[in-house]
């Protein structure tokens, strides 16, 4: 099952699928500087970045961008590595994060797709 999906902004790196429990993303959170999140209205998936990627000369990300673009998103380009996650209602909510979410639930069809679409191999 994949509940996370993370593009590095480098095109010879791989794509990622992750099996994220809320333990694994509790780590995963804490050593990043991950903290911009975007999510289209109606999604029921979000994407993770560094927020300050463009300041700090990171690479651009066309895979993640191109992935945004099919899936209905205006914004700009993205830059660094992006982690694409599973929104659903939970009882669970990370100390650091915003909202109560599911870590474990598995990416919507539409995400996968749109990975897919963009040639990244799953």
């Amino acid at each position: 099952m994949t509940t996370a999906l993370l593009i590095p902004a480098e095109t010879y790196k791989p794509a990622q699928p992750l099996d994220l429990t809320p333990d694994v993303f509790g780590t995963f959170w804490n050593a990043s500087t991950w903290r911009k999140r975007i999510q289209p209205v109606g999604a029921y998936w979000y994407a993770y970045l560094d927020e300050d990627a463009e300041a700090t000369s990171q690479p651009a990300n066309t895979r993640a961008t191109s992935m945004m673009k099919r899936l209905g998103w205006h914004g700009g380009m993205l830059y660094g590595p992006v982690v694409f996650l599973a929104d659903e209602p939970s009882d669970f909510a990370h100390p650091l994060m915003d909202k109560m979410f599911t870590v474990g639930a598995e990416l919507p069809a539409e995400v996968l797709e749109a990975a897919r679409q963009v040639g990244i191999d799953l």
